[in-house]
């Protein structure tokens, strides 16, 4: 856990230890929903203008 907080969550060891249980679960937990990338969101703008 200490290495994961420390690589992806660029977490230093001292604020590792400071995190609550919900803290830490709020950090790894997995998106609700895909992020769009962004030339699919490009695309779709370009199809679906706003007028």
């Amino acid at each position: 856990m200490l290495r994961f907080a420390v690589r992806e969550c660029h977490l230093r060891p001292t604020d590792f230890w400071r995190l609550s249980w919900r803290e830490w679960l709020w950090l790894t937990a997995t998106p609700a929903a895909p992020v769009l990338p962004r030339d699919v969101f490009e695309t779709m703008e370009k199809a679906f203008p706003d007028d």
